[in-house]
Formats: C-alpha cells, sequence, structure tokens
C-alpha cells in the first residue's frame, strides 16, 4: 500500500521535472537520467520485495501393503525481505515522534530545542543517519 502511494506520485513528479527542463532549470539529460533511474529504482524494488529462496524438500517413500506411495518433491518459500516496510515505519516514527514533542512545546524560544530540532528535522545529515542506522537495527530486531 506505501509503495503504491509513492509510485502514484512519480507521474507528477516526472511532469513537473520536464517542465523545469523546459524552462531551462535543468538540461533535458539530466531529467532523462533522473527518469531512468527511478525505473530501475521501481525494478529493483519490486524484484527484491519478490524475491524468494526456494528450499527443496523430498519426501520419503513408504510401503502400504503392495503400492508404494510418496517419494514426491516440492520447495519451501522463503522470503527474502522478511521485515518488508516495518523497519523504515518504526524508524520514522521513532525519530519524528520527539520531534513532534518539541514543536508543540510551549517554550519555543529555548535556543537548545531549536539546535535539537535544526539537526534532527528530515533531510539533515544527522536525520539521515540515524534513520539509517534505526532500519538496519529495525530490520535486523524483526528479523530475528
Amino acid at each position: 500500500i506505501i509503495f503504491i502511494g509513492i509510485v502514484s506520485g512519480i507521474p507528477k513528479s516526472i511532469i513537473t521535472t520536464f517542465e523545469l527542463s523546459r524552462r531551462g532549470g535543468d538540461s533535458p539529460f539530466i531529467s532523462v537520467i533522473f527518469l531512468v533511474v527511478i525505473v530501475i529504482l521501481i525494478a529493483f524494488i519490486v524484484f527484491f520485495e519478490k524475491a524468494q529462496r526456494r528450499i527443496l524438500v523430498h519426501y520419503p517413500r513408504r510401503q502400504l501393503g503392495n503400492k508404494i506411495y510418496g517419494g514426491d518433491t516440492t520447495h519451501i518459500p522463503l522470503k527474502l525481505n522478511i521485515p518488508g516496510v516495518i523497519p523504515p515505519i518504526f524508524a520514522s516514527s521513532l525519530l519524528l515522534f520527539p520531534l513532534t514533542v518539541l514543536n508543540l512545546s510551549q517554550n519555543k524560544d529555548s535556543a537548545i530545542l531549536q539546535a535539537i530540532v535544526s539537526y534532527f528535522s528530515p533531510g539533515k545529515l544527522v536525520f539521515i543517519l540515524c534513520y539509517g542506522l534505526l532500519i538496519i537495527f529495525f530490520s535486523i530486531f524483526y528479523t530475528a
């Protein structure tokens, strides 16, 4: 559901990018490269989300009277991306909750609070590093 929400916004972003390049903001070559990277990224996400490891299972033969049954071979499909999108959701919730509380606090003139909010705002280096580390942590935690 989250992936569909992201993909549904891509056409508008592509149109905006090409409009910007048409007005002279970016070169058309950059816009085409951007489009190719998005298509490759979507293909990789779909491939990784659908990936599975097939473990072969051999059932033994058994004999009941004069008949022999079994001896079948099948597989157990194990999903490679077990946690899915849970780790990014947990990581963003954990990072954005304190910022929301700080923004709602009455003491907005505090220099310390302003520094914390500015360092941990989405898009800042500290936020991105913490977000990546939390995604890795929750992926390991959720899989184990």
